[in-house]
């Protein structure tokens, strides 16, 4: 370790033994993250912004490409399950619910790339969203590689959804009755 990150025990501790090799010895290291504000801010001449600022710009267009092949993903993925309805209206979804337990999940009809998941609780339709404002599938306590990850993880463990006023349990999915992904294939061949 370098001395200067080194605290004063550390600096007595190693002058004093380096015999005893058995023998742990904690270091309480100063933190890295901890900022001096008694040091200037290094000054940095950047000689070309322009290029400085393309790559940002080819950085941020990298994210926005990246981010829309993740939403594709997640949409094809969607399409494969039988408890995915597309966009159907909050009220078409409320409609297909009938006992505690029933769910499904719709296309947000006011988010573009959102999804939300409408089930029967206490004889009440709750609506929750699944992908937070970062783009993150999540629950409250727990982050999901997928949509289709969250639902089967509760769905398949029988283990309630928490939200802020609601624990939805998915029982029973409502299984769509038209075939999306022969209408998403359709819509594809359209648009070439």
């Amino acid at each position: 370790m370098p001395p200067d990150l080194l605290t004063e025990n550390d600096h007595h501790s190693s002058s004093q033994s380096h015999s005893s090799s058995s023998t742990k010895q904690t270091r309480e290291r100063i933190p890295s993250n901890l900022i001096d504000l008694n040091t200037p801010l290094p000054c940095h001449d950047y000689v070309n912004d322009k290029h400085a600022n393309a790559s940002n710009n080819t950085h941020s267009n990298k994210s926005i490409s990246s981010s829309s092949i993740v939403k594709d993903i997640q949409k094809s993925q969607l399409l494969t399950e039988s408890w995915y309805h597309g966009s159907i209206s909050r009220a078409q979804s409320e409609h297909l619910l009938k006992n505690d337990g029933d769910f499904l999940v719709r296309e947000s009809a006011g988010t573009q790339g959102q999804y939300v998941l409408t089930g029967m609780q206490n004889n009440s339709p709750k609506h929750l969203l699944l992908i937070d404002p970062e783009g993150i599938v999540r629950t409250k306590d727990r982050v999901f590689d997928s949509i289709s990850h969250l639902i089967n993880f509760h769905w398949t463990n029988s283990l309630p959804i928490i939200s802020a006023e609601s624990a939805l349990l998915l029982r029973h999915p409502i299984l769509r009755t038209t075939d999306l992904l022969s209408k998403a294939k359709q819509a594809h061949l359209n648009l070439q």
